[in-house]
């Protein structure tokens, strides 16, 4: 059972996956901040909420160099890791696989700092912060974790 496991995990079909939903998660909200009452008292009642996306910032105004900056690492982030990965597929090199295990350990730090920057930039908003119910983080989750096993499985088929 376990040689077949790291059979899949050696095999390109678990990294195609990885690939899918690494491409998918510049759609999937990783973060979600709800305005507060305090927020609607002082920027009136049309304030939207705030949506952090994979590659994209809904509810704030991106013409703020901190804000555009932001999202764009994010998006080049994400479209870095793609090409990484698929790099890997025809190249088979491990250094693709621990440049993106790296980013993606990396990641949730990244995004602490965003989520502060936006919070900072959104004075009087009343933000409430979600972002362990949020689709993109279950997906950064599942990629983190096949780069881990696939480095695993390679190391062990190396060896």
């Amino acid at each position: 059972m376990q040689s077949r496991l790291i059979r899949l995990f050696q095999s390109d079909v678990v990294l195609k996956i990885s690939l899918v939903l690494t491409v998918l998660s510049m759609f999937l909200p990783f973060v979600y901040m709800e305005i507060g009452p305090m927020g609607y008292r002082y920027y009136g009642p049309n304030v939207p909420d705030i949506y952090i996306f994979g590659g994209y910032i809904f509810g704030k105004d991106t013409s703020f160099w901190g804000i555009n900056f932001a999202y764009k690492v994010q998006l080049g982030s994400i479209l870095l890791i793609a090409y990484n990965q698929w790099r890997y597929l025809s190249t088979q090199r491990v250094k693709f696989m621990i440049l993106n295990a790296s980013l993606l350990l990396l990641f949730p730090i990244w995004l602490e700092a965003y989520v502060g920057g936006v919070v900072c930039n959104s004075d009087g908003a009343d933000l409430t912060v979600y972002w362990y119910s949020m689709p993109g983080i279950w997906v950064w989750g599942v990629v983190f974790a096949a780069h881990i096993v696939m480095l695993f499985a390679g190391f062990r088929k190396s060896v």
